[in-house]
């Protein structure tokens, strides 16, 4: 639990805490490895909340990225000293880095292509025009449309030319991809029908981040999240322009 006097002891799930020393061993940068620590321990402090306190790999989801934010997020120096949002961006993408080390190396296979840093994209930075955190949807609300999910489009003014089973299907895509993927409205409805691709860990979504004018951004997604966008992409296949277009 230690190298070379550094104490691995605070990343209480053994899973995170054997990747972060398995990395360490091949650092020569002993800030980097402090500082990849810190954000490993925040992490696990924010994965401890979990009823599972974090050690089931398989079941860690997009979520749990909300979380590792949040704690984050708050984090202070010593005596609640104010901690800038440069550092703060630098312990989450450290902690990132090392999520993708554990990938590459085989470490983390039965972890969710969901887990993702870019669904943190954006939450530290410190100028104006980024979006707050508080614009996300809260988790509670989340829950509510997951357990309605299929009545989601029964009744709308939208669309009404479809068919009520396609029309369902669109909404429950829209907001699956949506829910899973932390990205905005106008980057899901603006998706083109080759948005979909894969790597050699799961599926990509291909996207374009108007607001920054990133076009072609690619997001590691699951494979459920794939599964649903394919389903809804075979059914628009088959919908004719006029009844989608009203």
């Amino acid at each position: 639990r230690r190298r070379s006097g550094i104490d691995f002891g605070p990343v209480s799930q053994s899973w995170l805490r054997e990747l972060t020393m398995s990395w360490a061993r091949n650092q020569s940068d002993l800030r980097r490895v402090y500082d990849t620590l810190k954000g490993a321990t925040l992490a696990s402090q924010a994965l401890r909340r979990r009823p599972d306190e974090g050690l089931v790999i398989a079941s860690l989801d997009h979520l749990d990225v909300e979380h590792i934010v949040a704690a984050i997020r708050a984090e202070t120096g010593p005596a609640g000293a104010a901690v800038s949002n440069r550092h703060k961006r630098r312990l989450f993408g450290l902690f990132f880095e090392l999520v993708d080390f554990g990938r590459r190396n085989g470490h983390l296979d039965d972890l969710s292509m969901s887990f993702a840093s870019q669904l943190g994209a954006g939450m530290f930075a410190e100028d104006a025009q980024d979006e707050p955190v508080g614009k996300a949807l809260p988790e509670a609300i989340q829950r509510q449309l997951d357990d309605q999910i299929d009545v989601l489009g029964q009744v709308s003014r939208y669309y009404r030319a479809l068919p009520i089973a396609e029309r369902r299907a669109l909404f429950q895509a829209l907001y699956c991809v949506m829910r899973d993927t932390g990205r905005r409205p106008l980057e899901i409805v603006s998706l083109s029908r080759e948005c979909l691709t894969r790597d050699a860990h799961g599926p990509i979504l291909i996207y374009d981040n108007h607001k920054a004018g990133r076009l072609g951004r690619k997001l590691p997604i699951n494979q459920s999240t794939a599964d649903t966008l394919r389903q809804w992409m075979d059914i628009r296949s088959e919908v004719t322009a006029d009844k989608i277009s009203d």
